[in-house]
């Protein structure tokens, strides 16, 4: 009689264990972060068959950049999501330098913003054995930087607001679905244009 209450105390001692670690692991797992991509981004691989930094086409190269550099830029939260629309870029056989208006989000579980940019990014890739490779990027001030093209300045001046209320729109539906909400419409606050990361 006496081992058998031994052998019970513990054996209820080792399920009373196990079911606090258990407990505690399910209660303490976040959830892990979301991130929607862009299914258009097969990650393309050298000669050796490594996973290169960019892609075969330059949209899979801005796809790298929007999905794998982009979201380390803002504080993190549950949910990142980012749009962009290429405004003119410049090849040579060495590489290509693309000027894209570039929208990004990152927002909590209950649909907060954690961080988000806006604004015109000058993205540089090279260009090794027909395969674009991100190098590095930066955000351009138009007032500040006299050498943007022309062209580019005039597409900002005149279609910047649009170009950014498009942009902003598509976000809006990746972080309606994430929630599980229907539409609702989008307010643009005018102050997020071409303003780079705010947190």
């Amino acid at each position: 009689m006496k081992k058998k209450f031994i052998s019970c105390s513990i054996l209820l001692m080792v399920v009373s264990v196990f079911l606090f670690g258990y407990s505690r692991d399910f209660y303490i797992t976040k959830k892990p972060t979301q991130i929607i991509e862009n299914t258009s981004m097969p990650r393309d691989t050298n000669t050796k068959g490594d996973l290169i930094k960019g892609g075969s086409t330059l949209e899979q190269a801005m796809d790298y950049y929007l999905w794998q550099i982009e979201p380390s830029m803002g504080q993190r939260g549950e949910f990142y999501t980012a749009r962009y629309r290429i405004l003119a870029a410049e090849e040579t056989p060495e590489n290509v330098i693309v000027r894209a208006w570039v929208v990004s989000k990152w927002i909590d579980s209950r649909g907060n913003t954690a961080s988000e940019g806006s604004g015109l990014y000058e993205i540089n890739f090279k260009i090794e054995n027909n395969l674009y490779i991100y190098e590095s990027m930066r955000n351009i001030k138009i007032p500040e930087v006299p050498y943007v093209p022309q062209d580019v300045s005039d597409i900002v001046s005149n279609d910047g607001e649009t170009i950014y209320a498009e942009l902003m729109a598509e976000i809006e539906k990746d972080i309606q679905n994430y929630l599980g909400y229907p539409e609702r419409p989008l307010k643009l606050p005018q102050s997020r244009i071409n303003t780079g990361f705010l947190s």
